[in-house]
């Protein structure tokens, strides 16, 4: 049995679908801010890929979400975050 070859363009594809499963994923759960970030930057990457397919690849709508998720999610940690730090006894 011979394995049939995927298209270059179709695994790229389904690679940033992928991303931005995980990535929509991470920004559902937040997960203390980690989540939040692990979303932005696969939404970044997804966005920079679908940018230089030349309109090959699809997604960019969910990749905005994912910057989207991850954005509101940091910005709503960084207030705690820095509260924290600066009432943490030294």
């Amino acid at each position: 049995m011979s394995k049939t070859q995927i298209p270059p363009e179709l695994a790229l594809q389904v690679r940033v679908s992928k991303m931005l499963g995980y990535g929509f994923a991470f920004a559902i759960v937040w997960a203390g801010g980690i989540g939040s970030l692990i979303a932005l930057v696969v939404g970044l990457r997804a966005r920079k890929l679908i940018r230089q397919s030349s309109g090959e690849l699809s997604g960019m709508k969910m990749a905005w979400v994912c910057i989207i998720g991850g954005v509101i999610g940091l910005v709503t940690i960084l207030p705690y975050v820095i509260w924290l730090l600066l009432t943490a006894k030294r």
